[in-house]
């Protein structure tokens, strides 16, 4: 399997390379999802293409953000960058541009963003010309088999760190309650505040989940035939990517030192990890009582004398550390240790700041460690011969690549001889390589010693760019299909979405009707849905957004049945675009789809779409507005009722919607209830006054 790697800026790369990633991910400083990481650019993209070419590591850069219509000369300038950079792949999230993308040979990846999770939504992508899926994180073990089976595609799963509480590339909380989308790469992640929750009368970090680890889990990934695992962390340091990334290549390996665990935490985790979707229920999904990196528990605090705290402890604390102070699961405070004093076994430190006897000290930064990421050598070995006689030869190898060179510099010395002494000295490697030389001079001759340094910069160079060389001309080259896909007819009549069966023929006589249905276990309900149906009326079902093992099968049979009595469905997930022209329906794109520029619904192939409710009035073109007093900001995957009453789905509590409550800000939260549970989140929209005085066709929300 590849390691990926993150890097979200140049000592993280040279961290990733260190700790022997095969693969690094990141972003130019616009049109990806980390605008705040320490980016890269248009002008520098090739030299660290070169250094992770030179180290057989691929690049893949991540274009994984959404674009608006006036951005697109922009956007194209910054591919033709990586293009010319010879980039390995693309992670791509926006399908508008592949219109872009289509001109030229770099391999595609389907982002995590796209909310991929199940075979139909990979067979969409697959046919147009993509070379990998990044899997959204919900996504069951079960549906993984099915896309190995029945694609081509290179799969990628994510295997540590940050997990987004809500599903994969459906979050908009962020956008409408600060105007900075995550989706534009400018998350401000309001999911990691504290909440009170109408269930619990509790205030606790209920939208924040904790981090994922799967380090022991990773032969269950190779069983499954995932291709590569991911790590996150484009705003974590260069210690993290290099201690994590470290860690996995020894799992890969099969040489994990017996500390990994504690390597692991002390890098970064909320508390506790979680091995994710597959494996953990809801409680250990979630970190509700901690939501910042609490790093490895080492010690406790048995006393305080003034401002020195007397704590018992495993770990040899030095200057320079970091830790953080815990008690009753909740997170007090931290410093970092300017003084130390060891005395009977225990650790003397000084610190103003009250923390309570009994207290457990966590370990967030071992400064020791991370300083091994501050100035990482990348240096590769190469031997150096160098003969100084009628000229000065070179032979310079790296790996069985070999470069000889001759530089007309020598002349008779008229005073001092150069010895083999000053060449050795003068020999050095450079920023790609460190150099064991062997030297022969013929005696009596002299060389300028600013000659002999370019020349030895040459040699160098040019084994480099052989180096490279190999590497690029075996580069995959693949181009995307842009094929028309479609032919449903443009509407022109205003949608009404309703939840209420027996509001179909009401709605019918004002335009297009759309049910959402949030509970596709009721008996009788195709039988219910059908009665309310006449030869007019054009009704189109909601699919939801996720669909994921036994949903489909729920979400297949209901459609079966009544599919030769509607007209089609509304599409809140690439899967459903796919579904519906398998079962010979037509398609309208909810704003599930996010729709950001007049290309998107060409790719799609979707001749009606919402268009996204990001935008604002003035950036609509063509498409449908969204016209609700409330907003649905993200699905969760988790069960929020599980996580405030201590039920279970035998037990069930959950009677009606209920709300997430901080300061003035309130969410309300609604189950949709298909093959599992899901929960949709809503939030009042603020923008419907001004979208109903700009808007033509409209989509009623009622």
């Amino acid at each position: 399997m590849e390691l990926l790697a993150p890097a979200g800026s140049p000592n993280a790369l040279r961290a990733a390379i260190c700790s022997r990633a095969n693969a690094v991910y990141f972003g130019l400083d616009k049109f990806n999802a980390r605008i705040n990481a320490d980016n890269f650019t248009k002008e520098n993209v090739r030299e660290y293409v070169e250094l992770c070419h030179l180290h057989g590591v691929k690049v893949y850069i991540t274009f994984n953000t959404l674009i608006k219509d006036i951005e697109f000369e922009e956007f194209e300038e910054d591919v033709k960058a990586c293009v010319d950079a010879k980039v390995d792949a693309f992670i791509v999230t926006d399908l508008g541009a592949l219109t872009v993308f289509a001109k030229y040979d770099v391999p595609l990846h389907a982002s995590t963003q796209m909310g991929i999770h199940n075979l139909d939504g990979a067979k969409f992508v697959e046919k147009l010309g993509f070379k990998r899926v990044i899997l959204s994180r919900e996504t069951l073990f079960e549906d993984i088999k099915k896309i190995k089976e029945n694609t081509s595609l290179e799969i990628e799963y994510f295997v540590h760190g940050a997990l987004c509480v809500s599903f994969s590339g459906g979050c908009l909380l962020s956008s409408v309650l600060t105007g900075t989308s995550g989706n534009r790469g400018l998350c401000k992640q309001p999911c990691r505040l504290c909440y009170e929750s109408s269930l619990s009368g509790e205030n606790k970090y209920y939208l924040s989940p904790a981090d994922q680890c799967l380090i022991n889990k990773l032969k269950d990934l190779e069983k499954l035939g995932i291709d590569s695992i991911k790590v996150e962390g484009r705003l974590k340091s260069a210690h993290y990517v290099g201690e994590v990334v470290r860690s996995y290549r020894q799992a890969l390996d099969g040489n994990l030192d017996g500390n990994y665990m504690s390597t692991l935490y002390r890098a970064y985790n909320r508390g506790h990890f979680t091995a994710g979707y597959n494996y953990d229920d809801t409680n250990k999904l979630m970190s509700i009582d901690i939501q910042n990196s609490i790093g490895e528990k080492v010690g406790e605090i048995l006393n305080r004398k003034g401002a020195t705290y007397t704590i018992s402890s495993n770990y040899d604390f030095k200057i320079g550390d970091g830790v953080k102070v815990v008690k009753d699961n909740r997170e007090l405070g931290g410093f970092g240790i300017d003084n130390v004093e060891k005395k009977d076994g225990l650790f003397l430190i000084k610190n103003n700041k009250n923390y309570p006897i009994g207290s457990s000290i966590h370990l967030t930064h071992e400064n020791e460690i991370a300083k091994k990421y501050e100035n990482i050598d990348l240096a590769l070995p190469a031997k150096v011969e160098c003969i100084v006689d009628k000229a000065v030869k070179f032979v310079v190898e790296h790996n069985g690549i070999k470069v000889e060179k001759e530089y007309n510099i020598v002349s008779k010395a008229q005073n001092r001889a150069i010895t083999e002494a000053d060449i050795i000295e003068k020999i050095k490697g450079n920023d790609f390589f460190k150099v064991e030389a062997t030297v022969k001079v013929k005696d009596g001759l002299f060389v300028p010693m600013s000659k002999f340094n370019e020349a030895r910069r040459d040699v160098l160079d040019e084994l480099k760019n052989k180096c490279i060389d190999l590497y690029e001309k075996d580069m995959l080259h693949m181009r995307v299909n842009l094929k028309k896909i479609t032919d449903d007819e443009k509407i022109s009549q205003n949608m009404y979405e309703i939840s209420n069966i027996n509001d179909i023929p009401t709605y019918a006589s004002k335009g297009i009707v759309i049910l959402q249905i949030n509970d596709y276990s009721k008996r009788e309900l195709g039988k219910e849905i059908l009665s309310q149906l006449d030869e007019n009326t054009k009704l189109y079902i909601k699919l939801p957004k996720i669909c994921r093992g036994k949903d489909y099968k729920v979400i297949s049979s209901l459609i079966t049945e009544i599919k030769n009595n509607i007209e089609g469905v509304v599409a809140e997930n690439i899967y459903a675009i796919q579904f519906a022209r398998d079962n010979g329906l037509k398609v309208i794109g909810g704003t599930g789809l996010n729709i950001f520029n007049s290309r998107a619904a060409d790719v799609y192939g979707i001749a009606n779409y919402v268009n996204s409710v990001e935008l604002l009035p003035g950036e609509i073109s063509d498409g449908y507005v969204y016209v609700s007093d409330k907003i649905q900001v993200m699905t969760l995957s988790h069960c929020p009722v599980q996580l405030n009453t201590k039920c279970t789905c035998a037990n069930c509590k959950y009677t009606k919607p209920f709300n997430y409550t901080t300061n003035s800000l309130s969410i309300q939260i609604v189950r949709e209830k298909v093959g599992f549970c899901y929960f949709n989140m809503f939030l009042e929209n603020k923008k419907m006054d001004n979208i109903l005085s700009k808007s033509s066709l409209k989509y009623f929300v009622i």
